[in-house]
């Protein structure tokens, strides 16, 4: 098996994101109009609002929801990277122990990915209350947010308004 590593170019952990972005975006849009659209369609917000929930409560609760099932593909794929990096080294505790910056990293920047993608489509769907609709904006509102980060990046020549413009695309 060493053989095959040693010739092969292995991913960083980062490429993951550029691979799986289309994948993620799409989960997003399909779970994030679930957690809101049928409370609203079916009207059981009334029922949720009977008990003693907040307003907030309720927001944060799908957020979470939203966030944890998004977890599920931006960090649970890279923790088993990892691992497996570390696992496959010459000496495994000490890989461990030399790469956990790399893992505080990864679990970082899976946790803020999943939030914010979490949020934004949960802000969609919030105006909608027809599932089909908030999946197709959600979807082309990722498609132009990509779209609009890469054009302002070159309309931009400074390396510093680069940088900021990349905030716009979840993707980048």
């Amino acid at each position: 098996i060493q053989a095959f590593i040693d010739s092969a170019q292995i991913l960083q952990y980062w490429d993951y994101f550029s691979v799986a972005w289309l994948i993620l975006g799409v989960f997003v849009a399909t779970i994030a109009p679930e957690m809101l659209c049928g409370d609203r369609r079916e009207k059981t917000l009334i029922l949720y609002f009977s008990r003693p929930i907040t307003r907030l409560d309720y927001l944060l609760s799908k957020l979470l929801a939203t966030g944890l099932l998004t977890l599920t593909i931006t960090l649970v794929p890279l923790v088993i990277f990892w691992l497996g990096r570390q696992l496959l080294s010459n000496s495994p505790v000490m890989a461990m122990k030399d790469n956990i910056g790399d893992l505080w990293k990864i679990i970082l920047v899976s946790v803020l990915s999943s939030a914010y993608l979490g949020a934004l489509g949960l802000v969609v769907s919030a105006f909608t209350g027809r599932k089909a609709i908030a999946v197709g904006i959600i979807v082309v509102a990722l498609l132009f947010s990509s779209a609009l980060a890469g054009v302002l990046q070159e309309v931009f020549g400074s390396a510093s308004q680069k940088a900021w413009f990349a905030l716009i695309s979840p993707a980048r």
